[in-house]
């Protein structure tokens, strides 16, 4: 027993130096080392003809939801999102969870648009045909106004098409004056979908605008994203809207050096 003692003696306070170091580890991983997940977002429509409504939540007690509508980066100081919010114009929202004992959360980001009048439209060609099995409505479906989810398989709004340049063109019923388009596009790398490389707007033989986009990077999120090209306003009885996709997949994707998928819902004439 006069030998048991100090081996009870030195178990003893090696449990206890063992529970003070795993509590002080767990008070360090509670003090910053934990990312927060993203905000969720509920919006009643992204394109809208009056108004968009939208809710941000967070279920993490004691985390506060910063935001911004104009595209801009989201920083500590940027707005305190404080209830359902409602927009009467087109918006780039960003939004950001933050919280005084974790690292901020990723940044999400949703593009709203509000639609502008429809003009009449003598014909809407498309070339190529969307390939099988995503050939959704077809052609109608890009200027139908009803946009397609992040679950592209779930309905038919979404139009695939692989390996091919794509191109659309409007003849108007009358002289239109045009200042730009939106284009709706899925990002799911995932799938193997990936956004456009290059996107050229003209008239007859006059080039309005052209948008060269970044190289996809990884650890994207599936998202639906738009793009706006502007160029001044004018008077046009014909537009033609040319879309390159990336020539092949990036090397650090699964896929790579294989023809990405482009998916496209919804182009508004502006």
């Amino acid at each position: 027993m006069k030998n048991l003692f100090p081996l009870l003696l030195i178990w003893g306070l090696w449990g206890q130096s063992c529970t003070e170091a795993e509590q002080a580890s767990q008070t360090f991983a509670r003090e910053g080392s934990f990312q927060l997940a993203s905000p969720r977002l509920q919006a009643d429509s992204i394109l809208f003809s009056q108004s968009a409504n939208l809710e941000l939540d967070m279920a993490y007690a004691g985390a506060s939801i910063k935001y911004t509508l104009d595209g801009s980066p989201v920083t500590e100081e940027s707005p305190l999102y404080e209830g359902p919010m409602r927009l009467e114009a087109s918006a780039l929202l960003k939004a950001r969870a933050y919280h005084a004992s974790s690292q901020p959360s990723e940044v999400i980001q949703q593009q709203f648009v509000k639609l502008p009048p429809q003009p009449a439209i003598n014909s809407f060609a498309l070339t190529p045909a969307p390939k099988a099995p995503y050939k959704g409505r077809g052609k109608a479906a890009l200027i139908d106004r009803q946009r397609g989810t992040v679950n592209f398989r779930a309905g038919q709004a979404w139009l695939g098409f692989q390996g091919e340049p794509l191109s659309a063109s409007w003849r108007f019923a009358q002289p239109t004056e045009v200042s730009g388009l939106w284009l709706g596009y899925l990002v799911d790398h995932g799938a193997w979908i990936f956004g456009p490389a290059q996107v050229t707007v003209s008239s007859g033989n006059k080039i309005l605008a052209t948008l060269n986009l970044e190289t996809a990077q990884p650890n994207q999120p599936a998202r639906v994203a738009f793009l706006k090209l502007s160029f001044p306003a004018q008077e046009l009885r014909q537009l033609r809207l040319e879309i390159m996709a990336p020539k092949e997949i990036p090397a650090w994707h699964p896929g790579k050096g294989t023809p990405p998928w482009l998916f496209l819902d919804e182009i508004i004439l502006q």
